[in-house]
């Protein structure tokens, strides 16, 4: 199921892609290439009614993950995303949510200019600690 420009997708970030001052750094939203990773994981934000971060968090869990407490949760916009880095990548963009759950990929990156992460960063509306939630 694509996700509306109007939704929000959430995407965890490890210690090491966080500075010393908690702010989430560009190698946060970096393909890993030497895996052939196709999209960007996270999750849906509006997939829960309620308590959005914490059912993440249990969302990740389920999927044999434990996030870290020093982690961080980026929260971005589905359509400012798509608008920001559209002109960077040669084919279309979208975010699809997995018809199981909360988990969301973002497609569309795969061979995209390294400016992209940059500009996924700049588009973080809210970012939270793991360790708020746990």
């Amino acid at each position: 199921m694509r996700l509306a420009p109007s939704d929000h997708f959430v995407r965890y970030c490890k210690p090491s892609q966080c500075a010393e001052d908690g702010r989430v750094l560009n190698l946060a939203f970096r393909l890993r290439v030497e895996q052939d990773e196709r999209s960007l994981s996270g999750d849906h934000f509006e997939y829960y009614a309620e308590n959005q971060y914490g059912n993440i968090i249990s969302a990740l869990a389920r999927r044999c993950f434990v996030p870290s407490l020093n982690g961080k949760l980026a929260k971005l916009n589905c359509g400012s995303v798509i608008n920001v880095i559209q002109s960077l990548c040669s084919g279309e963009i979208y975010f699809e949510r997995d018809a199981a759950g909360s988990h969301t990929g973002l497609f569309g990156l795969y061979g995209a200019h390294t400016a992209v992460t940059e500009l996924l960063r700049r588009s973080i509306i809210e970012q939270v600690s793991v360790s708020d939630f746990k």
